[in-house]
């Protein structure tokens, strides 16, 4: 079921502002059961493109993907499931610039899984798919997926050999979706991927983690345009310890940039620093940079490459707890231009997962962050290009206040933004839905307190969530004359009443969706949200 709902975000405590939400849609499966998300993305139309997995009723998870017009309206969903009971989980996926979505990710049963790539039409039909079974047959799985100018495609994940670890493989599909070909890196034991990222004169750079001895050690590779290795280079901390890579930027003219952990010592001592390092198109390193936090550890979860600065985002940890970290590098001489550490307002767990460069140079960091109640919203912040915070774009807490997980970020080319995650949603049968958010970043917030579930002290409305047909009950407590207000999702006043209190009044006609309820006593405001289902 695609369920469309509007919501209020509004001005939170202090001077953090959070834009105003355009539309909020959600996305529950057939089988009422919990949904995953990986990927949200916007085409050259504007319109929004989000890419998760589903339980079906008679089959085990498929994969979701769903389009949405610039106003939110469901252009379509595909739902694709493998044979028999299948688990088709997606992992990765990227839009080309006709507004074709690629998607890969895992088919099949535990544990034999292989992997699916698919290309999906801008108008939803199917174009193709391809299936890579690894040559023990065992456990496959991709990580990342890329597709140039021309359409074709890369991907590059894991795949299990006879000996039951994994190596790195990477295949290339020509745009017709024939496999051209496959490369398998082994380093000699356990191998993972991180990462893609498409060089100059059709190369490949693949990123990820390689055991060397007794730990893992970041890896570099990079493939010619026909699939050979043109080389691999290992980066061991200073630590000697764990060093495990999570993404990988490529330069115009070759050179590579990684980022990942480095632990400072093998357990059970040490802790974990973010360790970025660059190779040249040859495979030389030319620099390795440590970050250490606040010398209590941090975390790089990924990086984005801009026209004048490297920044690499991650968690930064603090007492227990984590923040947004992120910092900006020269990318010739690797020095630091500028570090920034964010905490929220509410001075909990506040761990990112996505970094996004937007069309005007502007630094989106999309995550979690644990609210009052120690329950996560999604949490989206953004940065000059120099490093000046430009405030909280969005915190969004789903109407059941329950866990509340961001995944991923877009941005349109007139700058607004585009969030997806999972809520956990209801309050008798709860299960994960896909929830995606889109709204103005250039737009205010409503002068206003952070909206609660539950109405001020003095503000009574019922039912509260209300049936669209039925009557909502408003009693407001004290003596004299109130002015009624309410506002819709797009800021508009939709009805304004003069009521005498303490006596009640009931309004109808309110279409579904959330609404902010203003009562004026003299001066003295008191604010309310009310859903209509």
């Amino acid at each position: 079921m695609n369920r469309k709902v509007f919501a209020l975000v509004v001005l939170l405590w202090g001077t953090a502002v959070f834009a105003f939400p355009l539309w909020v849609n959600r996305y529950n499966g057939p089988a009422n059961s919990d949904e995953m998300v990986c990927a949200v993305l916007t085409d050259a139309g504007r319109n929004v493109i989000v890419v998760g997995s589903s339980p079906g009723t008679t089959t085990a998870y498929d994969i979701v993907v769903i389009k949405y017009a610039p106003n939110g309206d469901s252009i379509w969903a595909r739902r694709i499931a493998g044979s028999g009971y299948s688990n088709d989980i997606a992992k990765a996926a990227v839009v080309d610039a006709s507004g074709a979505v690629y998607v890969t990710g895992t088919t099949g049963t535990y544990p034999d899984y292989n992997i699916l790539t698919l290309k999906i039409n801008a108008n939803g039909t199917d174009a193709w798919s391809a299936t890579y079974q690894g040559s023990a047959g065992k456990g496959d799985e991709p990580v990342d997926i890329a597709v140039d100018e021309a359409g074709n495609v890369y991907v590059t994940g894991n795949e299990t050999n006879a000996d039951n670890v994994t190596d790195i493989v990477t295949i290339k599909y020509s745009s017709s979706g024939s496999r051209e070909w496959f490369a398998i890196f082994d380093g000699g034991a356990t191998d993972g991927a991180a990462g893609i990222g498409l060089g100059p004169g059709g190369t490949v750079y693949v990123a990820g983690s390689s055991v060397q001895g007794t730990y893992t050690d970041y890896v570099t590779i990079k493939y010619t345009s026909n699939g050979a290795e043109a080389w691999s280079e290992y980066y061991n901390g200073s630590g000697n310890a764990e060093d495990a890579a999570s993404g990988l930027a490529v330069a115009g003219d070759g050179s590579v940039f990684v980022t990942g952990k480095s632990a400072t010592a093998p357990p059970p001592g040490g802790r974990f620093n973010w360790v970025t390092v660059k190779y040249d198109a040859n495979g030389a390193q030319q620099w390795a940079k440590t970050y250490t936090g606040a010398n209590a550890g941090a975390e790089a979860y990924g990086l984005t490459l801009g026209s004048n600065a490297l920044y690499v985002f991650g968690k930064v940890m603090r007492s227990g707890n984590s923040d947004y970290g992120l910092v900006a590098y020269n990318p010739s001489s690797g020095d630091t231009l500028w570090v920034r550490v964010h905490n929220s307002q509410f001075n909990k767990d506040d761990v990112p997962s996505q970094i996004l460069l937007d069309g005007q140079g502007k630094i989106h960091l999309m995550g979690s962050s644990k609210d009052a109640n120690s329950r996560f919203d999604f949490y989206h912040i953004r940065y000059s290009s120099t490093g000046v915070f430009e405030g909280t774009g969005a915190r969004y807490n789903s109407p059941y206040d329950n866990d509340d997980q961001g995944v991923g970020i877009a941005v349109d080319d007139q700058g607004q933004v585009v969030i997806t995650g999972v809520c956990y949603w209801g309050v008798t049968s709860m299960n994960y839905d896909i929830v995606t958010v889109k709204y103005d970043s250039a737009a205010p917030g409503i002068a206003e307190g952070r909206v609660l579930p539950k109405p001020a002290p003095g503000l009574v409305l019922a039912p509260n969530p209300a049936p669209r047909n039925a009557g909502v009950n408003l009693m407001v407590a004290g003596e004299g004359r109130a002015q009624i207000k309410v506002y819709d999702a797009t800021g508009a006043m939709v009805m304004a009443e003069d009521i005498q209190v303490p006596a009640g009044y009931r309004f109808n006609g309110l279409n579904s969706g959330v609404y902010l309820v203003e009562v004026n006593q003299s001066g003295k405001i008191q604010r309310a949200k009310l859903v209509v289902e």
